[in-house]
């Protein structure tokens, strides 16, 4: 009787053993595919005033595989300030010797110099303030093979109380990253990518040739990435605070440079991307 109590009370704990073993395989499978190598791009043209604010936010990121790639263009204290940078181990600052392409070219630029570890690309202008668990959030979003990339809402809050203008701009675009773009989701429109929070995949991204490099390269790449097959999706909960044009002049400026950028690339992928659908 000992020896059959003996041998049943072995298996069981043998089974349980090999069961315990095996959860902590997939638990460590599941942290490895969790955890992918990202890369957080960051271009740069004469961003002293605002280059300290968005580092520090970057480096105490809630994750721990990634690296912050500053691709600069200054001519200002930037410079200056990177080069403390520099010396972070999470911080690799690339300096461009001209403006090749403009912000896309500095993009494309900052690809050749990232981790051949790096599985997603993660893009922020300056002037932005991710919060810790940014990364983490957005990897959520990539639920299928077809998601090549995931665009988060820009929060326009930081300076919003310095005048009309910035107070005025704030609700445009509030409607349009927290009304319109939700409004798009759920119809199953088409989605676009904003220049800033947002992550593509790194094969893709090689597979479509890279960002584009017109004024208006978020655009580009995004009529690329559709004319490819693939799909954009807008991640709601991504919340990222950052600042508005802070005068009238600036917002003219970016408006006219977005509707030349957007009507260029319209022309040149249009028929592209209704063949392919």
């Amino acid at each position: 009787v000992f020896c059959v109590f003996f041998t049943y009370a072995t298996r069981v704990y043998i089974f349980v053993l090999m069961m315990s073993l095996r959860r902590r395989r997939r638990r460590a499978r599941a942290k490895e595919e969790g955890e992918a190598f990202v890369s957080i791009l960051i271009p740069t043209y004469n961003e002293a005033n605002v280059i300290d604010r968005i580092l520090r936010a970057c480096v105490n990121l809630d994750y721990e595989n990634y690296e912050v790639v500053v691709v600069d263009d200054s001519t200002d204290g930037t410079i200056r300030r990177l080069k403390k940078w520099a010396r972070h181990p999470k911080v690799k600052v690339v300096h461009r010797s001209n403006r090749r392409g403009w912000k896309g070219g500095a993009l494309n630029d900052g690809l050749r110099h990232i981790d051949p570890r790096s599985k997603y690309v993660l893009v922020f202008d300056a002037d932005f303030v991710p919060p810790p668990d940014v990364i983490r959030r957005m990897l959520k979003a990539f639920d299928d093979e077809t998601v090549a990339a995931v665009q988060g809402a820009q929060w326009h809050i930081l300076n919003a109380d310095e005048g009309w203008v910035t107070r005025g701009i704030r609700v445009l675009l509030s409607a349009f990253y927290f009304f319109e773009h939700p409004a798009r989701s759920v119809c199953g429109g088409f989605t676009q990518l904003n220049g800033s929070v947002m992550m593509i995949r790194r094969d893709v991204l090689e597979a479509v040739g890279g960002f584009g490099e017109s004024i208006t390269e978020d655009w580009e790449l995004t009529l690329k990435l559709y004319e490819h097959g693939y799909r954009v999706v807008y991640e709601a909960s991504v919340r990222v605070p950052c600042e508005c044009p802070s005068t009238l002049n600036r917002v003219v400026k970016q408006q006219c440079r977005w509707a030349e950028g957007h009507t260029r690339n319209f022309k040149r992928y249009f028929w592209r991307v209704i063949r392919r659908e």
